[in-house]
């Protein structure tokens, strides 16, 4: 048991080592609870050029350089020529010219109300020109070290005139980050009347420098949002009473999965409950999801290792496999009758349900087949048995 419990945490331990690296490679110094200003890098060429996602670029400054032509063009859609030749295609697209982001921001839900504000937190990193010596060596050469901020809070008025105004309210020490935004209200159906929308972005507002360009972007960017009366979720009727019975039954089954906050240039993090409200959202470019184990659901008494189910008669069968259908009965009566609170998701519901039912009684007329014909029996007992000895091969060769 306890070997087990140590290669999990081992696996899991590699698991985190691999995001970390990738986030470092893509995005800059890995940033968490623990760092929260991430390393204290050099780094041999601008970084624009080192990392391909997570900084923000002036206003009037979004191209790359001249020279920069991996960032300049978007190649890997449209191929190379060498490809189109062997492969006898007509000739690729013109590979079109890339800009570089020069603002992120969500937008959110929030109850309605007017007068208040929302506090805003703003993470982000230059990236200074300097000379950096070599190991061993007498030489210097140029290199651009990281100086890291945040978090730097920002308290952003909910006023419509404020947030679209070009000023904009600006990030304390920043020279030139501003959030800019829109709020208004909406009459979405699921949402109280009065509900406002709000997208929020932080925008790069410094001037250009046509050298030494990097020093007025900024890195590792990242944002939070906190309201103490918490954000509202979107309501997500899609699918619902469509003729689609895959889009129903999803609609159905995800039904209390909801949509907090929609990034733009930008992913959120999934929040947390606090209160029963969820206060915060925080964005992030490297976006991820604990995908949980599924384990099949103990039945008491019910015999389902396939060398024991070969070697038993009809009764001992019947005994055996019996209580697997009480207990189906049983989840099916829980669903049938669970509160949804919608027409549309109800009968969506019942029809599932009804399917179940029948799905029940094929089984139970199939444990009957058991005791009745005992051809059937035989044919069943041999298939536990190849699938005990094909499960046994496998193990063996995992081993």
């Amino acid at each position: 048991m306890g070997k087990e419990t140590d290669s999990k945490v081992n696996e899991l331990e590699v698991r985190d080592s691999l995001v970390q690296a990738l986030q470092a490679d893509l995005i800059g110094p890995f940033v968490s609870d623990s760092h929260p200003q991430g390393g204290q890098e050099v780094l041999p060429i601008a970084p624009s050029r080192w990392y391909l996602t997570g900084f923000l670029a002036p206003q009037g400054g979004r191209t790359p350089d001249i020279d920069d032509r991996d960032s300049k063009e978007e190649g890997l859609a449209a191929g190379s020529d060498s490809q189109a030749d062997d492969a006898g295609a007509a000739e690729p697209e013109a590979k079109r010219p890339m800009w570089f982001p020069a603002s992120m921001g969500v937008s959110v839900f929030l109850p309605p109300g007017q007068g208040d504000a929302i506090d805003v937190e703003v993470w982000y990193a230059d990236y200074d020109k300097v000379e950096i010596a070599l190991e061993h060596t007498d030489k210097r050469v140029v290199g651009w070290k990281r100086v890291p901020y945040g978090p730097v809070p920002v308290r952003v008025p909910l006023d419509p005139k404020i947030l679209q105004n070009r000023d904009g309210v600006l990030v304390p020490g920043s020279r030139g980050l501003t959030l800019r935004g829109e709020l208004r209200t909406t009459e979405m159906e699921g949402l109280e009347p009065g509900t406002r929308v709000l997208s929020l972005f932080l925008v790069n507002e410094r001037g250009i420098e046509e050298r030494d360009r990097d020093t007025q972007f900024v890195f590792q960017v990242r944002i939070a949002l906190n309201y103490e009366r918490g954000f509202l979720c979107r309501p997500n009727r899609r699918g619902e009473d469509g003729s689609d019975e895959d889009q129903r039954v999803l609609a159905l089954a995800f039904r209390d999965r909801m949509e907090w906050a929609v990034g733009h240039n930008t992913s959120v993090e999934r929040p947390s409950l606090e209160d029963g409200k969820v206060k915060r959202l925080q964005t992030t470019q490297l976006p991820s999801f604990e995908v949980p184990r599924v384990e099949p659901r103990p039945v008491p008494d019910v015999t389902t290792g396939m060398a024991d189910l070969a070697k038993l008669d009809a009764k001992g069968l019947a005994n055996a496999l019996s209580p697997l259908v009480e207990a189906y009965g049983k989840w099916i009566d829980s669903q049938r009758y669970a509160q949804l609170g919608r027409d549309s998701l109800e009968k969506t519901r019942a029809d599932l349900m009804n399917k179940a039912e029948r799905a029940k009684e094929r089984i139970q007329e199939g444990i009957a087949l058991l005791g009745s014909n005992s051809q059937i029996l035989r044919a069943f007992q041999l298939a536990n048995q190849a699938m005990h000895v094909a499960a046994l091969q496998a193990d063996r060769s995992r081993e």
